[in-house]
């Protein structure tokens, strides 16, 4: 059998990821985390909410997984940079509190 008769499996089959590219995810992860030590976890949110409903699965994933860890480590500091939003009907979002606080 000759190396180009073999058949290559379709694209569409996942791949177990390689214990070298979960190093480089552990490593992108800290060091995403030291930015939220930098320059605060709400500044960090607004990029964030850019990227949780990516259309790319695997990117969207990465951004929850960041955005979950946030929320753990910092999520008083996540509250004051909430976007605002209108009121609808029966539900409503005014955060008066914060509001009058800040």
């Amino acid at each position: 059998m000759c190396i180009r008769d073999r058949r290559r499996p379709p694209r569409s089959t996942r791949k177990e990821s390689s214990a070298a590219s979960d190093v480089y995810k552990r490593q992108v992860l800290e060091g995403i985390e030291g930015v939220r030590v930098a320059i605060g976890p709400g500044r960090l949110l607004l990029y964030l909410l850019q990227g949780l409903f990516h259309p790319a699965r695997k990117v969207r994933e990465m951004y929850w997984r960041v955005y979950n860890n946030m929320y753990i480590a910092a999520a008083d500091g996540m509250v004051s940079a909430y976007p605002n939003l209108e009121d609808e009907g029966e539900n409503k979002y005014r955060r008066s509190e914060l509001e009058l606080f800040l």
